[in-house]
């Protein structure tokens, strides 16, 4: 089962026992930050709305590395732009995130009712 994230640099915090054997699908909703062109890679943080965990510490954000390289041809102008809301599909599998898909979204859906839904969603637990 694929698992919505609000905040990235949670990802070791949510998933302590995963590894390169045993990674697990992701859906993450992220800010861009930067895009680091010699790298192909994309620094990400959580959406500003989004209520930071207590193991966050505000003064020194953990921000997201994510290599795009091997989708890099399939993603639009927008998802490499500075404050670009993108989600992104991929694995995660203990160190790294693994895209499969990134794609731009709408920040005008992101009224404070869905933020506020979305962030109930992400605190759900499997049932398994």
């Amino acid at each position: 089962m694929t698992k919505l994230i609000l905040n990235p640099s949670d990802l070791s915090i949510e998933f302590p026992n995963i590894s390169i054997s045993n990674p697990q699908r992701i859906r993450i909703l992220c800010q861009v930050i930067e895009y680091i062109p010699n790298e192909s890679s994309l620094i990400i943080d959580k959406l500003p709305t989004v209520t930071s965990s207590s193991t966050t510490n505000t003064n020194n954000p953990n921000l997201v590395k994510v290599n795009i390289f091997d989708i890099l041809n399939d993603c639009s102008l927008e998802v490499i732009s500075r404050g670009t809301i993108i989600n992104i599909d991929g694995y995660y599998d203990g160190s790294n995130i693994q895209p499969i898909n990134i794609y731009e979204i709408n920040g005008i859906n992101f009224i404070i009712e869905n933020i506020g839904l979305l962030n109930q969603l992400n605190q759900l637990k499997s049932l398994t």
